[in-house]
């Protein structure tokens, strides 16, 4: 399933997590789980995670990322950030298997330098392969097993894509607290040292899960409207500037940084003339997250206004905002606005739009019955299939009710071409998206359904009715009022649900791709 990115990921995941998810008990730990989940983003430099009631700790992000890349493990570091690192430790020292040693030191080998130099030598090469699991390692009882099995770096058309698989993934404190964030950094990285463009990252995830102690947080997440995304005014860019062979001297200087940071010293000098953009802002970003946990949030304010990536600045303001709200962090969660004919005219417009680039006529190349009527069929039979209160892995109540929508219009507009209708400026009304868009504008609903059965019910009949038309007496005239009716009724489908669930509306409409 692809995604925009990880805040669209994450929230569709978790509304999936809590209707379909199955319920196992690992090491004594309640979970909803999700088997042999392919997620993917199409943007994943939109790494920043500003949703309502996720309180996400962007700084915790940064500071784990750093240590990963400069191939550190101690917990004495991470605790700064992270004060439940030293539970996942053997020893309450180091992490045994953490990704840094892997990444950086695997039996002497910088898997960093090597994948670089294997696609630098080969940009199509097949062999560009990080490993973290080790079998020599990590066949034990452990505290600590890594998670992230490897990562496989693809260059295709310019673009440098990202596989990863993932044995098992919390969906709270793994995909969305640090993963999608860790692995976009170095994603960013290694398309700046090959000078490629960031293209998609796609994760295999085996068990995708929700812990029970984060139901109630899921759910708060999941029944809430979207805000809009930072990356909206910041668009997300390649941002760090750092040569591979620079690497190790600037990454001593930024943990030196780090730690005069941590231990009081001005040093806002020394940050301001730091020469890479992106590790630059984390300093500030690590330098406000001081100030405020010391108390100084108007100091920590005053900071973030100075990050240069706005969308890194929104997710520590989001973070502040909520750590200094009321002591229950108590949420009151407002009703979405219904969902305006307007608005779901634009979005199918859209839709259509997108579609029509990708597949031109191939909709109606081979015809009314084999092509057209073929397409529709395919919608209804899924129809009938639908259960609403579980939503499969692909395709939802919501896209079934849009597609068969979006067909019967462009149904209507090959009917106009074929019996003759015109068009006031004399083009054909199947040929481009003004046919449709102006169908789709006039298209009214005429009744509102009292339950999903009432809908699709109201659709079957006037399909029935489609369907016996197509005998050797009957011709495309008598088809175009029962297509527009189809229309009609497929909107009235639509809309209940729309209006049924606005929150999983609005996600739709709004975030996925």
């Amino acid at each position: 399933m692809k995604y925009r990115n990880a805040s669209a990921a994450m929230i569709a995941k978790l509304d999936q997590l809590l209707l379909t998810g199955v319920e196992v008990s690992v090491r004594g730990s309640e979970t909803r789980e999700l088997m042999h989940q392919l997620v993917s983003l199409t943007k994943p430099l939109e790494r920043c995670i500003v949703v309502p009631s996720r309180n996400n700790n962007v700084f915790a992000s940064i500071a784990e990322t750093m240590w990963v890349i400069a191939g550190r493990n101690d917990i004495a570091y991470l605790a700064n950030y992270l004060p439940r690192a030293a539970n996942f430790s053997d020893d309450g020292k180091t992490w045994r298997a953490g990704y840094g040693p892997r990444l950086r030191q695997w039996h002497g080998v910088d898997q960093l330098g090597s994948v670089l130099n294997t696609l630098a030598d080969s940009p199509s090469s097949r062999r560009a392969v990080m490993s973290i699991f080790d079998p020599a390692a990590d066949l034990l009882d452990s505290l600590d097993i890594p998670c992230t099995n490897w990562l496989h770096f693809t260059v295709r058309d310019g673009h440098l894509d990202l596989n990863i698989a993932v044995r098992s993934n919390d969906i709270i404190w793994g995909f969305s607290g640090i993963n999608t964030f860790e692995w976009s950094v170095v994603q960013e990285m290694m398309a700046y040292w090959l000078g490629a463009k960031v293209g998609i990252t796609n994760y295999f995830i085996s068990s995708l899960h929700l812990y029970a102690r984060h139901f109630d947080r899921a759910t708060q997440v999941v029944s809430q409207p979207p805000v809009p995304s930072p990356y909206t005014q910041h668009p997300a860019v390649i941002r760090f500037d750092t040569r591979f062979g620079d690497l190790e001297q600037t990454l001593d200087r930024w943990f030196e940084l780090e730690a005069a940071i941590r231990d009081g010293a001005n040093v806002t000098n020394r940050i301001d003339s730091f020469p890479d953009p992106m590790l630059r802002d984390f300093l500030r970003m690590l330098s406000a997250y001081r100030s405020f946990v010391e108390g100084d949030t108007a100091a920590a304010t005053k900071i973030l206004d100075g990050v240069e990536d706005g969308a890194l600045a929104t997710a520590g303001s989001d973070y502040i905002s909520w750590k200094t709200a009321t002591p229950s962090r108590s949420v009151v969660l407002a009703a979405p606005p219904r969902i305006s004919k307007a608005e779901i005219t634009r979005w199918l417009s859209q839709l259509h739009r997108t579609k029509s680039l990708a597949y031109g006529d191939s909709w109606k190349r081979r015809g009314e019955q084999m092509a057209i009527m073929a397409n529709i069929a395919r919608k209804i039979d899924r129809l009938a299939l639908h259960d609403p209160n579980i939503p499969s892995d692909g395709e939802n109540i919501i896209d079934t009710a849009a597609d068969l929508l979006v067909y019967s219009v462009k149904y209507e507009t090959y009917l106009n071409d074929v019996n003759g209708k015109p068009r006031r400026d004399a083009a054909a009304w199947s040929d481009g998206t003004d046919g449709f868009d102006l169908l789709m504008q006039q298209m009214q609903a005429e009744a509102v359904a009292a339950t999903h059965a009432e809908a699709t019910a109201d659709v079957m009949e006037v399909f029935e009715q489609l369907e016996r038309t197509f005998t050797p007496d009957t011709g495309p005239a008598s088809r175009r009022q029962l297509v527009h009716t189809l229309g009609t009724r497929a909107l009235e489908l639509l809309q209940f649900h729309l209006h049924k669930n606005p929150a999983a509306a609005y996600r739709v409409m709004a975030f996925e791709e």
